[in-house]
């Protein structure tokens, strides 16, 4: 509940203005990143109903983002 909390407040306040826009950019990369894994996809899909509907519907569009979990970092390293 609190990860998505975290990055929930920093969206609302990005929208308000009352934090840099470059703040929230910084972090979305990160939070899209784990959010797409399918432990958090599962947890949002149960409690999404818990959030602020403009973050909801932020979170329901397709994001893109080629940063790698580090789940997906260990993977390639134990691929080789």
């Amino acid at each position: 509940y609190s990860f998505f909390k975290v990055f929930e407040n920093i969206y609302l306040h990005q929208l308000d203005k009352s934090v840099e826009s470059s703040v929230w950019e910084n972090n979305y990369k990160i939070f899209i990143t784990y959010f797409r894994t399918p432990g958090l996809q599962f947890y949002w899909n149960e409690r999404k109903g818990m959030f602020d509907p403009r973050f909801v519907s932020f979170l329901e569009i397709d994001h893109d983002s080629s940063m790698k979990s580090g789940q997906n970092i260990i993977d390639d390293i134990n691929a080789d």
